[in-house]
């Protein structure tokens, strides 16, 4: 066991939350088996970038508010990978994810060999909603 390998006195805060962190928060087998491709690509040496753009107006959420300030947003984003040369960069992948599925097709197509992405809805666990594809959306 971790802790046992610890002297008393070289243990700290900062060691206990991880070992608690990591025993209370196990993904469930759902969950690892979709996280498997991914990180399996990270394992294989590549680098991964990450995107996670919120849009607004969400299906899932009714009262879900659009960010018409986020508009231009993909175009900047699509812009900044350009200028960092991601597309030369063939040992990183880019992990993308949103609220909008017209935001996702556009930066998998410009990106189409270098994306990875869950399918199906973000939803918003705080909120109740009356979904059949809960399970998919924990997974998103």
């Amino acid at each position: 066991m971790f802790l046992s390998n610890i002297p008393l006195e070289k243990l700290t805060l900062h060691n206990l939350f991880s070992f608690f962190f990591e025993i209370l928060f196990q993904p469930s087998l759902e969950v690892a088996n979709a996280l498997k491709p991914i990180l399996q690509v990270i394992e294989n040496g590549y680098t991964l970038t990450c995107i996670h753009l919120r849009m607004g107006q969400n299906p899932s959420n009714p009262l879900d508010n659009r960010f018409e300030a986020r508009d231009l947003a993909v175009g900047d984003i699509i812009d900044f990978l350009n200028r960092t040369n991601l597309r030369k960069m063939r040992h990183t992948r880019l992990f993308v994810t949103s609220d909008s599925e017209q935001v996702l097709s556009k930066i998998v197509s410009q990106f189409s060999n270098q994306t990875i992405t869950i399918s199906g809805p973000i939803l918003h666990i705080d909120r109740p909603a009356k979904f059949n594809d809960l399970g998919r959306g924990f997974l998103k």
